[in-house]
């Protein structure tokens, strides 16, 4: 099992990139929980994301919901800093 430093700043940016590379189906994934979401909330929402890994999730959710508003929980300062950017 390989073991991740998320305070290491090398380690926190490839990170980011790990779910689109090694999660079948990541980008679906997305489509479909906005789908799911799309019905049931309300235009003016605060969304929390738990373990949020370099703010993948609040980008694709930020882009496709203007309105929508968004906290993000992550493992470290490094990985917070990158959902920032």
């Amino acid at each position: 099992m390989v073991e991740l430093k998320f305070d290491d700043p090398d380690e926190v940016v490839t990170c980011a990139d790990g779910p689109w590379r090694n999660v079948p189906g990541f980008s679906s994934l997305l489509t479909m929980t906005l789908m799911l979401l799309a019905g049931p909330v309300p235009d003016d929402v605060w969304v929390l994301v738990i373990g949020e890994v370099g703010g993948l999730e609040l980008a694709e959710f930020a882009q496709a919901n203007l309105d929508w508003h968004f906290d993000g929980v992550g493992p470290s300062a490094p990985m917070r800093g990158l959902a920032v950017r």
